[in-house]
Parts: C-alpha cells; sequence; structure tokens
C-alpha cells in the first residue's frame, strides 16, 4: 500500500507543472466525448499475475455537465507462471479483464488540472490454461477453466487538461474477491472530441 501511495505522488508531482503551463487562451467547443488510452501497475495480484504486474486499459467517457461525466472503462492484466515438481512442469496462464460503467464526479483543483472520483460497477472475466508436463517427455495435458463476476469498482485520480488533450493518473479498486481482487494505478493519455 505504501509503494502504491508513493508511485501516485510521485506521478501527480509530474503531472501538475505541464497542467500549469497549458494554453489557456485557445478557444475549444463544449467536450462531448472522450478517449483515453491508459497502462498501469497492477496492485494486489494473484500469483499467476505477479510476475507481470503490467495493466492495459481503454477509457471512453460522455460528460454531463461541468461535474458530472458517465464513463466506461476497459481493464487487461494478462500473467504466467511455472511450477515444476520433481517428475512434472506446469504451466499457468491467467488472463484477467474488467469492462465498467461509472459515474465521475469532478472538481477543478487548478487551472487545467482536475481531482476526480468514479464508482460504478463492472464485469469482470477470469479465465486460466494450465498446461501439465511430464519431464520425460511421455505425458502432456491441457486443461482451462473460466468463471465471471459483476462487482462494484471505485476509483480517485487526477486529470490535466492541455486544450483538447488531457492525462490521467488513476487509482482503481475492484472490490471483489479472488482471482478478481485487484487494484490498479495507472496513467492516461487521451483525446476530447
Amino acid at each position: 500500500m505504501k509503494r502504491t501511495l508513493v508511485t501516485m505522488l510521485v506521478a501527480a508531482s509530474g503531472l501538475t507543472p505541464f497542467a500549469t503551463f497549458a494554453d489557456n487562451q485557445a478557444p475549444t467547443a463544449a467536450p462531448r466525448f472522450y478517449l483515453a488510452a491508459n497502462v498501469g501497475y497492477g496492485t494486489n495480484l494473484p500469483d499467476g499475475l505477479s510476475d507481470n504486474p503490467a495493466v492495459y486499459g481503454l477509457t471512453a467517457g460522455m460528460p454531463l455537465n461541468d461535474i458530472w461525466a458517465v464513463e466506461s472503462n476497459f481493464h487487461y492484466w494478462a500473467g504466467s507462471a511455472d511450477f515444476a515438481m520433481a517428475t512434472t512442469r506446469t504451466e499457468v496462464d491467467l488472463d484477467v479483464y474488467a469492462v465498467d460503467v461509472a459515474a465521475k464526479a469532478s472538481y477543478e483543483l487548478m487551472p487545467n488540472v482536475r481531482g476526480f472520483i468514479k464508482a460504478g460497477y463492472s464485469y469482470l472475466h477470469a479465465n486460466v490454461t494450465a498446461d501439465i508436463q511430464d519431464m520425460t517427455g511421455i505425458l502432456s495435458a491441457t486443461d482451462s477453466a473460466s468463471d465471471s463476476t459483476y462487482k462494484p469498482v471505485a476509483s480517485i485520480g487526477l486529470q490535466a487538461n492541455y486544450g483538447r488533450y488531457f492525462t490521467t493518473l488513476a487509482y482503481n479498486h475492484f472490490f471483489a474477491d479472488e482471482p478478481y481482487k485487484l487494484n490498479a494505478v495507472t496513467i492516461g493519455v487521451g483525446y476530447t472530441f
């Protein structure tokens, strides 16, 4: 948790100076729709994902007014792990994705920088594939399983605006049990249409 908080503070301090120098004079039409691409670091990961904590995502949103917006996010985590025993070797691949819809409230902290919170519901899906091989190479088996659930999701973060472009820093928390008990710190770059 300390590591996540430190990561967010360092990234936030990097966003703030750029937003203060953003061009405020450029006239823009009222924003109607925005898209963003996100990358980040997954925290609280199951064993299979701990080797590769990368999180990838997309965000699409529609502002309702100066404070409220409706957003949909897609997050993807992928990981694998190898286990070797005296007579067998097992390779496990775990893919988890989340699609959520949330209400977003934002507040202007300084010119061109807004703080935001989001709350909504998420569809979480996990797929596990296991490949088990005998060390002699004679026997081999592959099996897979998948599961899905609907759970609440909440986010908190900062958004720095540069005309029609913007950057975000967010902490996302999924209120779920294993293997969906995932959190992510993400940085995004987006464009307002």
